[in-house]
């Protein structure tokens, strides 16, 4: 069934509002996937922030026009569909993992922070540590630090104090009548009345 002009219209609106904003995202073609894989695929792809899209080519290059997506445009050749995220390593690791299962998915190209990448280099990008890794990475390298930093703030300060003491450099408070400033400010008629 042939689509309408409202429906190509209602769909170059949903291509432009998901697609053009897109700074990462991944071409695939799909053509032999099977219906509960295509629904499995959305499904992973959904769980790693992502959202997976089948596409029309015409409207598809309609909406992608201007946008950074519009460098992989000779890739919207038959049967294509486009995954788009927030984290790009995420979504690879998704599509690859997926991938490995169903081999009618196959790349086509990527775009990484509004760069093109080739197909062969998704999977370099897959096997890179997923932002939530990183994150838990240094978040543990600040708690084994704050751990360790007690104790050499200590060390740091007795060391210091001992310094000081041995070479008798420690301050010792003058008596009023040998701080200048003072006694000026006493004799001043504000400071009287405050006090007083």
């Amino acid at each position: 069934m042939p689509l309408t002009r409202s429906d190509k219209e209602e769909l170059l609106d949903q291509y432009t509002s998901g697609l053009k904003s897109a700074q990462h995202a991944f071409v695939m073609g799909y053509q032999g996937i099977k219906v509960p894989q295509v629904t499995a695929l959305r499904e992973k792809v959904r769980q790693s922030g992502g959202e997976y899209v089948v596409v029309k080519n015409t409207l598809a290059l309609r909406a992608i026009d201007g946008a950074a997506l519009a460098q992989l445009k000779e890739h919207f050749v038959g049967p294509t569909a486009v995954a788009f995220s927030q984290d790009p390593v995420a979504l690879a690791k998704a599509l690859t993992d997926f991938a490995k299962d169903v081999p009618a998915i196959q790349f086509k190209g990527g775009l990484v922070e509004g760069r093109a990448v080739a197909a062969a280099q998704i999977k370099d990008i897959a096997a890179l540590p997923s932002r939530d890794e990183l994150i838990a990475k240094l978040l543990s390298s600040c708690s084994r630090r704050s751990r360790a930093s007690p104790g050499c703030w200590r060390r740091c300060r007795s060391s210091s104090w001992r310094c000081s003491t041995r070479s008798g450099s420690r301050r010792k408070a003058r008596p009023e009548a040998e701080r200048p400033g003072l006694q000026t400010l006493k004799n001043t008629p504000d400071f009287r009345e405050s006090a007083a």
